[in-house]
Formats: C-alpha cells, sequence, structure tokens
C-alpha cells in the first residue's frame, strides 16, 4: 500500500500519509460573513481565523452543525448543535500553502465591502470506523 508512517522519537506520537487512497473532496462556501467574525484585532477565540488556526492548520477533524440561527449581535449560546451534523471533515490545503482565504463579498455590492467577507473552505471527508 502506498503508505509513509513516521513515529516520533520525541513524543511517540505517529503521522501517517496515504498516497492515492481515494479521499472524497468537497468545499463549503459561506457568503457575507460579518466582520467580527471573520476575524477581529483582539482575536478571542469566536473568530474564523481563531478556529482555523486552532483546528485547520493543525489538522484536526471537524463537524459542520448546519441549520443554526445566530445572529451577529447576539452573544447568546448557540443551541440545537446536535442536528443536522455533517462530517468529520478536515482542512484540504491547496498547492499554494496552508492559509485562509481573505476575499471581499462578491457581486459588486460596495456597500458590504468592509463589513462582510466571504469564507471558502476545501475540504475532504475523513473515513468513519464502525465500532464492532
Amino acid at each position: 500500500m502506498p503508505v509513509f508512517t513516521a513515529v516520533s522519537s520525541y513524543d511517540g506520537s505517529i503521522s501517517t500519509v496515504t498516497h492515492g487512497s481515494g479521499r472524497v473532496f468537497n468545499q463549503f462556501n459561506f457568503s457575507y460573513v460579518a466582520n467580527a467574525r471573520y476575524q477581529t484585532a483582539a482575536e478571542l477565540g469566536g473568530e474564523f481565523c481563531v478556529w482555523f488556526a486552532n483546528v485547520c492548520a493543525l489538522g484536526r477533524n471537524f463537524k459542520l452543525h448546519r441549520l443554526l440561527d445566530e445572529s451577529d449581535a447576539s452573544t447568546d449560546p448557540i443551541t440545537g448543535l446536535g442536528t443536522a451534523v455533517l462530517g468529520p471533515y478536515v482542512y484540504s490545503p491547496v498547492r499554494d500553502g496552508l492559509d485562509w482565504t481573505f476575499t471581499r463579498s462578491a457581486g459588486g455590492n460596495f456597500a458590504w465591502t468592509d463589513r462582510r467577507h466571504d469564507a471558502a473552505l476545501p475540504v475532504h471527508v475523513v473515513p468513519e470506523y464502525s465500532n464492532d
């Protein structure tokens, strides 16, 4: 099998790379994301850039929760996290390197160019195994 495995002599962690494994790729696009949710100067932990650094950049699995209603101005905890879950996924970096894309909202609506941004998240599906 085209697999490369390395064991760290420092902490014993194992890294495995599989070539040609037939992974399923996808991309999620989020339009008109408010600046405060994308990135702030304080980077307090609720922004996309902090999540990207702690999850995507480290190759961790994540799940996507759909159909959640959350106001940009609300500080209330999100409810309904157990419903409409997709995944697990892992970030799939492009050849240019590991980074998140910072783009202005498309469509020529200049009223939103400094307030909202579009985020694209290329991912691949992590195979799940049964607990049998």
